[in-house]
């Protein structure tokens, strides 16, 4: 559970990136916000 506004963080070393952001976005639940070198940072959808 996330509190409004809260960013969820991710980073797999194992996934491809756009596995990662598939796996995380692919409900509708969460929108990609921002991407770094190796962490990409989620944001609640809506």
């Amino acid at each position: 559970m996330l509190k409004p506004g809260a960013a969820l963080p991710c980073s797999d070393h194992h996934m491809k990136e756009d596995e990662i952001i598939a796996g995380v976005t692919c409900g509708g639940l969460f929108t990609l916000s921002g991407k770094g070198e190796k962490t990409y940072t989620f944001i609640k959808a809506g």
